[in-house]
């Protein structure tokens, strides 16, 4: 009794401050806990309500929680009854606990833990730990991992020459990152649809050299992973091949920062260096190693491929809304500095004008500056590609017959490992255009059409300084009156044509294939 009236007494404040500083809301009742088996992490994630019950000698309690009095039958009758707090969770709710409660320490509670007590003690968990202080949280459920593995685990000795790939066959390079892994004489282990159980025993099983998450896939959002692999001390590499902060708005904790972080778009690297980020290195696309066969098509003259949206677009971007007047006057300034060969305003720019000095990271209307550069670059492409018609042939989405006003030739998708090889082969130019979402990016393109015998021009990408300078000039095109005086000059030059070719291709076969990516990211994690 007197333990029931003594927990009756518990603040249960309905809200807290988190580790960012955020107010949330706290969890109360039982079903704000779970029966924490260290040895398989799942439930952590489950959105089910589960009912449990306490049968062990003894009981450990992971955070106390706002308000415990539904479970109090628990701790009646039980030998001991531990408990965990963090600190600032503590101060803010004053939790008042019963004399009979024993607290412990981080190291305290491992010096407890061996065969003996996992087996008496049932462990209850305060779910909303992970997004309250997962800095502190992680580290304790990683390290009682450990602890109740180590009996019957034994640990490889030494690390296996694996490297753990994220994502699946399906995803963004992963059929050239396993090829260019196997190419360096080390074995992919592909995450696919794991979940966390599943990816923190493989991990057990075949400790990697390296863990690379392309657009930071294959982790959970809390950071268990990512703390895992650093008290295992496996690099972790996340490399953002899209625009990075469309991908981070995803993420609600900070354990990101502390990654090493790979940009193909290096131009957001001070946006995240004032948001505390510290390993940041640049690392563009590159050419994969994959064969592939050409067909017989007739020769296109200019040809442009590519989407008139990413997929999701709609769902993602709900909600957000631009004023009229602005999006008026960024259309106006886009035309205007188009042919006038001036600086175009792009996701930077754009940022800056309607966030001044506001954190782009945990910022509801952060996505506001995404959407506004993709409203800003399908209306740049259409300039583009109604300056260039009807010279050349679009491949791409149904929807650029009704967005464009003048006549050209369309081609459905096809297959990128396949069948787009032919296309840029068998065009006398290929058309690359820089996404305003990612203003110094090089895309696929700056690599594909070269290996596959073809000739790039891109509108302007600062990416494009990792080519030799002369060569940069001359496949850079700034309009679409630029882009025809070019072409009318290589045409007129064949030798000259010939010999860009030849140049780019040796260039991207000698420093900018993916082994070369893997190799950089190995060297600098």
């Amino acid at each position: 009794m007197e333990t029931k009236k003594s927990l009756a007494k518990i603040n249960s404040s309905p809200s807290i401050l988190d580790e960012l500083g955020r107010q949330k809301t706290l969890l109360q009742g039982d079903f704000s806990y779970i029966l924490l088996d260290v040895k398989n992490f799942n439930p952590l994630y489950s959105r089910t309500q589960c009912e449990f019950s306490c049968t062990k000698k003894q009981i450990l309690f992971l955070g106390m929680g706002a308000n415990t009095d539904n479970i109090l039958t628990c701790c009646e009758k039980k030998k001991q009854i531990f408990y965990l707090e963090h600190e600032e969770f503590a101060k803010q709710i004053n939790v008042q606990v019963p004399a009979n409660f024993i607290k412990i320490t981080p190291n305290e509670l491992l010096s407890l833990c061996d065969d003996e007590f996992f087996a008496e003690t049932d462990i209850l968990f305060y779910k909303q730990n992970l997004q309250l202080f997962p800095g502190f949280w992680n580290n304790i459920l990683i390290e009682l991992r450990n602890k109740a593995l180590l009996p019957t685990f034994s640990q490889p000795a030494g690390k296996q020459k694996y490297i753990f790939l994220s994502g699946g066959k399906n995803d963004l390079l992963h059929r050239e990152l396993c090829q260019a892994i196997h190419d360096i004489g080390s074995t992919p282990v592909e995450i696919g649809q794991k979940n966390l159980q599943e990816i923190l025993e493989l991990l057990d099983a075949n400790p990697p050299l390296l863990y690379l998450a392309v657009n930071a896939q294959s982790l959970d959002g809390n950071g268990i992973i990512y703390q895992y692999l650093k008290q295992k001390n496996i690099p972790l590499a996340l490399w953002f091949v899209d625009n990075v902060w469309n991908i981070l708005s995803g993420f609600s904790q900070k354990w990101w920062k502390e990654c090493h972080l790979y940009l193909t778009d290096f131009s957001f690297a001070k946006e995240l260096q004032k948001e505390g980020a510290k390993n940041i290195f640049p690392l563009p696309l590159a050419s994969h190693n994959l064969s592939a066969s050409y067909q017989t098509i007739p020769e296109i003259p200019l040809f442009f491929v590519g989407n008139s949206s990413f997929a999701n677009k709609k769902s993602y971007f709900s909600g957000c809304k631009l004023e009229h007047d602005f999006e008026q006057n960024l259309y106006r300034t886009i035309k205007k500095n188009l042919f006038a060969q001036k600086e175009i305003p792009d996701f930077h720019s754009i940022y800056q004008e309607l966030l001044p000095n506001q954190p782009l990271w945990q910022n509801k209307q952060g996505r506001t500056i995404g959407y506004a550069a993709a409203k800003a670059d399908l209306y740049l492409r259409k300039l583009w590609l109604e300056g260039l018609s009807p010279l050349i042939h679009i491949m791409g989405d149904n929807a650029w017959q009704d967005i464009l006003s003048t006549a050209h030739t369309f081609y459905k998708p096809v297959d990128y490992y396949n069948n787009l090889p032919t296309y840029y082969k068998n065009s006398l130019f290929t058309l690359n255009l820089t996404s305003l979402l990612m203003p110094a990016n090089l895309s696929q393109r700056h690599f594909d059409v070269w290996k596959h015998q073809g000739f790039l021009l891109s509108s302007p990408s600062s990416g494009m300084k990792i080519f030799p300078q002369d060569m940069q000039s001359i496949i850079t095109v700034n309009n679409p009156q630029d882009c025809l005086n070019r072409l009318e000059l290589l045409l007129t030059k064949p030798a000259l044509k010939t010999e860009i070719q030849a140049t780019m291709q040796n260039e991207i076969a000698q420093k900018n294939c993916y082994t070369h990516r893997l190799q950089y990211i190995l060297e600098h994690c």
